[in-house]
């Protein structure tokens, strides 16, 4: 994991307190990067808080020069650089604030030339663009590459957010799958609507890189601000859709199986057994595992860096779990991989693991997390629920 400078950790030494962050919550920070696209009241200011909070690299992706009636809310900006690029003035103005971001400025829209790349390069992206066409070609993109997106807009002072996980929640085209008319200067508004939107737009990109905090996964939050009215409204997926649905050419089929992580063979030297080992991560299961190391994968003296799980069979006592970030597997460990996320399984546990599903991980603690095999029974003879294994009278595998 990155290491953290004294000036950083007196830089953030007041969110490093905040129960749950800590200085681990800030490496992931750190070592995060996180693509804004239309860097403007909305984008802009979400950049600056990212910035702040310490976020490692900002891409920051905009076209276009800065008018005069961009100055009530882009605050990033100076009445002196009206008629010049704005991101550039944007890229300047962070890295005055915060020395210690790395800021990429592109002067040019999102385009089905540049969105592979642009997502390709971050961890994290932050839909802030003016236009549907742009928000479409992120979306897209981020459910080809499954990568989470956090989606904010607004008209006039109303306004909506929500994270995009692919796999996990809705995408943009579930939720809008016919576009409304918009016209980018056809509507009032204020620089403190868009600056409240920013602030939670950044909030939303912290808690998912630091997993601190639970995002709005397929929660769609909608602000009435002439009313202070705020409102969460349940999101759904749309199995036909045509970006993130079954059938999508937008979603490639070695990672919509990804949830059943991936089958691996591995012969064993001393006993030349070979297991046929196969793991489930539930979509949920495997973007929490994902956030967790998402702060190591940029480590270069961790390359190797995965989740190991274990399991010992306790009987009536139950199955006993483990699972931790380690920098690399054991020589006799069974290696599981989808992408970047490795699961390490020790052979002594396989025969244990055979089949189960990981269904919910909240943090690596025993409590934090949650097996179960759908092929069990729900109870043994001894009354007791069991999670794994096959009941049987010696043994047996409860909890």
């Amino acid at each position: 994991m990155v290491n953290l400078s004294p000036t950083e950790l007196e830089r953030y030494r007041r969110q490093i307190m905040l129960p749950g962050f800590g200085k681990e919550a800030q490496q992931r920070l750190k070592s995060a990067t996180v693509l804004v696209t239309g860097v403007g009241g909305l984008g802009g200011t979400a950049a600056l808080y990212l910035a702040v909070a310490g976020v490692g690299r900002l891409i920051l992706v905009r076209g276009g020069e800065l008018r005069l009636d961009d100055m009530n809310r882009q605050i990033l900006m100076s009445d002196d650089w009206v008629g010049k690029p704005r991101v550039f003035k944007a890229k300047e103005r962070l890295e005055d604030i915060n020395p210690d971001v790395e800021v990429e400025a592109i002067f040019d829209y999102v385009t089905p030339d540049n969105v592979d790349f642009l997502v390709q390069s971050a961890d994290v992206a932050l839909d802030c663009a003016h236009n549907f066409t742009e928000r479409d070609l992120l979306n897209a993109a981020c459910v080809r590459w499954r990568k989470p997106m956090v989606e904010a807009a607004m008209d006039g002072m109303e306004a909506y957010l929500t994270t995009i996980v692919p796999g996990v929640t809705p995408c943009l085209s579930c939720l809008f799958p016919e576009k409304p008319e918009w016209d980018r200067r056809g509507f009032g508004v204020l620089g403190a609507v868009s600056g409240t939107l920013a602030c939670l737009t950044a909030l939303e990109a912290i808690k998912l890189i630091t997993g601190c905090s639970q995002p709005l996964l397929s929660q769609l939050l909608t602000m009435d601000l002439h009313q202070m009215v705020f409102a969460k409204r349940r999101s759904y997926r749309d199995r036909n859709c045509p970006v993130c649905g079954t059938h999508s050419h937008h979603y490639p089929t070695s990672l919509q199986l990804s949830r059943a992580l991936v089958n691996s063979q591995q012969s064993t030297v001393n006993h030349q057994q070979v297991y046929f080992m196969t793991l489930t991560l539930t979509e949920a299961a495997e973007f929490r595992l994902r956030t967790f190391l998402l702060a190591s994968s940029k480590d270069e003296n961790a390359t190797q860096r995965g989740i190991r799980v274990g399991v010992e069979d306790g009987g009536c006592n139950g199955y006993q779990y483990s699972i931790k970030v380690i920098n690399a597997p054991q020589a006799d460990d069974i290696v599981m991989q989808q992408g970047k996320l490795s699961i390490y399984i020790d052979a002594q546990s396989a025969p244990l693991l055979e089949g189960v599903v990981v269904d919910f991980v909240d943090g690596l603690l025993e409590s934090g997390f949650k097996f179960s095999n759908p092929n069990a029974t729900d109870t043994c003879g001894c009354g007791k629920s069991f999670q794994a294994g096959n009941c049987s009278p010696a043994g047996v595998p409860c909890s």
